[in-house]
């Protein structure tokens, strides 16, 4: 770099270029690298460390009182960052009579900080034209009727403050507790950043 840029200076001015000159961009290049190198290493502790997680404090009978949607899922950051353009999804799972099962998932903000978020959850079944809702807790009510493996995948997608895209996986299964009791379960899976892994 700093050759090709006496050789420049060399053309343009048609003289010999300095070892000050040289120095002098060989210095400049160096204060380049070392500011882009500080700018990544701020970037990644702009980076949101977002969770989407099992409130403890959430009931499912009270719950139910309020909205068939209510979730005990709430996303939070775990970091000064805030999470901007926050989407979630999951693949669609067989459902009974071979009919598809749908969950759409609603964040009550688009923009989380440490404050918990609630995230609503409904869940549909099709199955051609034909489609049915369900008034039960739509989590609990997806692993009753979803065929083979009792989880789902979601992925929370979002962004940082500088626009950088990241992705997020969370398996969500429903478990047996000490006394017996089915308790739905929530964990991260590994972490996806602009579709590679890290």
């Amino acid at each position: 770099m700093v050759s090709a840029l006496c050789l420049l200076y060399g053309l343009l001015t048609g003289r010999n270029v300095s070892w000050g000159w040289i120095l002098a961009f060989t210095a400049t290049g160096v204060a380049v690298d070392a500011v882009r190198e500080v700018v990544r290493v701020k970037k990644g502790h702009n980076r949101p460390k977002l969770v989407l997680h099992i409130d403890p404090t959430w009931e499912e009978s009270k719950a139910r009182h309020v909205s068939a949607t209510s979730t005990p899922f709430v996303l939070q950051v775990e970091s000064e960052a805030q999470a901007h353009g926050v989407r979630i999804a999951s693949e669609d799972a067989v459902g009974p009579e071979h009919g598809r099962l749908s969950l759409i998932w609603t964040p009550q903000s688009a923009t989380v900080g440490r404050n918990p978020i609630p995230v609503s959850l409904f869940l549909e079944w099709h199955k051609g034209s034909h489609s049915v809702s369900f008034t039960t807790s739509q989590i609990r009510e997806f692993m009753r009727q979803v065929v083979g493996k009792k989880e789902v995948i979601a992925v929370v997608s979002f962004k940082d403050l500088d626009g950088n895209d990241y992705s997020k996986r969370f398996r969500i299964y429903e478990e047996r507790d000490g006394i017996g009791f089915l308790r739905i379960r929530c964990e991260p899976l590994r972490d996806l950043e602009r579709g590679r892994a890290t």
